[in-house]
Order: structure tokens, then C-alpha cells, then sequence
């Protein structure tokens, strides 16, 4: 497989995902069978089980682990060959697609533990059919008071939590209820792509003289924007005071590295600008979000109301990831022209 793909697709090859994907499918298998296994019903009758709370624990240091064997195993071997470094015939959109894949290699390595709340889910739906949920909480009140708990046997408590707690698994969205944990993951993992695909087409003396450079300069935008807004002379239009400050300061960035003339300078202000894009994205998105009521219902009806609060308002860090994502997609795949012409560049 590795001798064909080498012949015929080499920037497939050079990637080596083809030996990544069958270990990423194998970590999400055993952590799905590991929720599936864990799940009991004595883990079940407490009077409260929240959805994922077996993870925390041996299950969450054991995903740590194979976490970190996986990335540093791929990255021993993804840094063998660089391609793009001995100035081998590379496109725009190979690089592009290197990028896409890096990114799902890291998502796919970094995201088994959802694997792991599927398995309980998929337990749930197994052991606890909806005939069996309806025909134990018929028994009993929809809210058992303590004066009615003292007249139930412990093997009647233990019945009614079990089936409450599967029926309220079974409601939850998983989305909706572990939006938190997929947004860090998803930014964990871009950021991760970022910086193995900065050293990757620069090197890695670049990238830390790019970090060093990067923390700076949020240090000098720290310090004037609050000068800007302690003067008091922006007070109605703070937001876009700020938002034009950060905006320049971007654009200027992209300008030293398309029009600078030191292959070194140029280099640092490109992996400032890939850097750069997702979290100035996130924050204009949020700002104008918050600007203009985005996140708030138009209607005041209660149906409304409620959709918005329990669906809407509570996955909207996510949506704004998953925008500002395939915004910074996109503009990777116009920048990788940039970067071409940085690397022809004399050293």
C-alpha cells in the first residue's frame, strides 16, 4: 500500500494517514465498547446520572494517553519527509488538501471520547426500550417528594431512577448537551493543525520567532485598545472602534508577508496570519452577533422563547466555531498562493 501510494499519490503518501485511520477507527471502537460496557444499572439507579459522567476518571487518562501515543507516533513519521522543504513540485491545492487532512487526522484523534457517550447512549437504547421506561414511570409521580420516597422499598427507588435516568438520556441531544467539549475540541484541533502545518512549510525556529512575535503584538493591541476605550471618546461605537483596530493591525500583517523583502520577516508574518485568522474571525462574529441581537428570538412568543433558549442560545460558541472554521478553510486555500511565492523566495 505504502510503495503504491508513493508511486502514484505522493502527497497522499506523505500525509500517512493510511496508517492513522485504521488506529483512529480502533481507539473510537474501544472507547465506545468501553460507555457501552460501563453503563449498569447500578451506575444508573442514583437519583441523578448526568449523560458522560463515567468518562471522567480511568476512561479520561486512559484517552489522554492514546491521544498523545497516536499524535507524537504520526508525527515521527509525517516529519520524516517534507516535500514542500526540498523544494519538491508541490501545488496550491495539494497544500490545501495537506492542510484539510492534517485537520481531520487531529479531529479524528483528539475526538474519541465522544465515541465513548455514543456507547452509553447506544447501551441506553439497548437495555432500556421505551415500552419498558413508560411502563416503570407509570408507577410512580412525575416528582417523588421525600414524604413519598420514605414509603418506596430501595429496589423500588432503584427501578424508578433507572428508568428516569434512561429516559432523560434518551431526550438529551448529544449536541446540544456536550456543545462545550466539541467546541474546545474542534478549536484544540485547528490550532494543532496550524501549528504542524506552519512547520511544516517553514520551520520550526520560524514558528517560535512567529509565537514570540504574535504575543507582543496582542500585547501592544492589549495596551492601546484599553487607551482607546478608558478616553471615553468611542463610548457609542466602542465595538467597531475596536473591531477596525484589530482589522488594520491583520491586514498590515498580510501586507508584510506578501510585499516584505526578507524571505525572515516575511515568513513571520505569515504564520502570524494563519494564527491569526480564526480568532479575529470569532471575535467579529461575536461582536456584530451581540451588536445586532442575533442570538435573541425575534418573536416573544413562548414557543419561540423556549426553542431559542434551549436549542439556539445554547450551541451558539459551536455554531460561531464551526463558521469561523470554514471561513479560516477557506482562507487558507487562498493563502497557500502566498506562501508558494514566500517559499520561492532566495534565503
Amino acid at each position: 500500500m505504502k510503495k503504491y501510494l508513493l508511486e502514484r499519490y505522493p502527497a497522499i503518501w506523505n500525509t500517512h494517514v493510511v496508517l492513522l485511520l485504521p488506529l483512529i477507527l480502533l481507539s473510537h471502537l474501544v472507547f465506545f465498547a468501553l460507555g457501552f460496557i460501563m453503563l449498569t444499572d447500578g451506575k444508573l439507579c442514583k437519583e441523578y446520572y448526568p449523560w458522560g459522567n463515567l468518562f471522567n476518571g480511568l476512561p479520561m487518562l486512559l484517552n489522554f494517553i492514546i491521544i498523545v501515543l497516536l499524535l507524537v507516533g504520526w508525527l515521527i513519521y509525517l516529519f520524516r519527509n517534507n516535500a514542500f522543504e526540498r523544494f519538491y513540485p508541490v501545488s496550491r491545492w495539494q497544500l490545501f488538501w495537506r492542510f484539510v487532512v492534517y485537520f481531520a487526522a487531529i479531529l479524528g484523534i483528539i475526538s474519541s471520547g465522544f465515541s465513548f457517550m455514543a456507547g452509553e447512549k447506544a447501551k441506553v437504547y439497548w437495555r432500556y426500550t421505551d415500552s419498558y421506561i413508560h411502563s416503570v414511570l407509570r408507577q410512580y409521580p412525575e416528582d417523588i417528594r421525600d414524604s413519598e420516597r420514605e414509603q418506596l422499598s430501595d429496589d423500588q427507588l432503584k427501578e424508578y431512577h433507572i428508568a428516569h435516568n434512561a429516559s432523560q438520556i434518551k431526550k438529551q441531544v448529544f449536541i446540544e448537551n456536550f456543545d462545550d467539549e466539541i467546541f474546545l475540541v474542534i478549536i484544540i484541533a485547528f490550532v494543532l493543525t496550524i501549528l504542524i502545518f506552519t512547520v511544516r512549510i517553514t520551520s520550526l525556529r520560524t514558528v517560535l520567532l512567529s509565537i514570540v512575535f504574535s504575543g507582543l503584538l496582542c500585547l501592544l493591541l492589549g495596551l492601546v485598545l484599553i487607551l482607546v476605550l478608558e478616553s471615553n471618546m468611542f463610548a457609542i461605537r466602542d465595538i467597531y472602534v475596536v473591531l477596525t483596530i484589530l482589522w488594520l493591525t491583520y491586514l498590515s500583517m498580510i501586507a508584510l508577508s506578501i510585499f516584505s523583502n526578507k524571505k525572515q520577516y516575511r515568513g513571520i508574518a505569515m504564520n502570524t496570519s494563519l494564527f491569526g485568522f480564526l480568532p479575529i474571525t470569532i471575535t467579529t462574529l461575536i461582536a456584530i452577533g451581540d451588536r445586532y441581537d442575533w442570538w435573541y428570538p425575534s418573536s416573544n412568543t413562548e414557543e419561540i422563547y423556549y426553542y431559542y433558549y434551549y436549542y439556539w442560545y445554547n450551541i451558539r460558541e459551536l455554531i460561531i466555531s464551526i463558521v469561523g472554521i470554514l471561513l479560516s478553510f477557506v482562507f487558507v486555500g487562498l493563502y497557500t498562493n502566498v506562501i508558494k511565492r514566500w517559499k520561492a523566495m532566495p534565503e
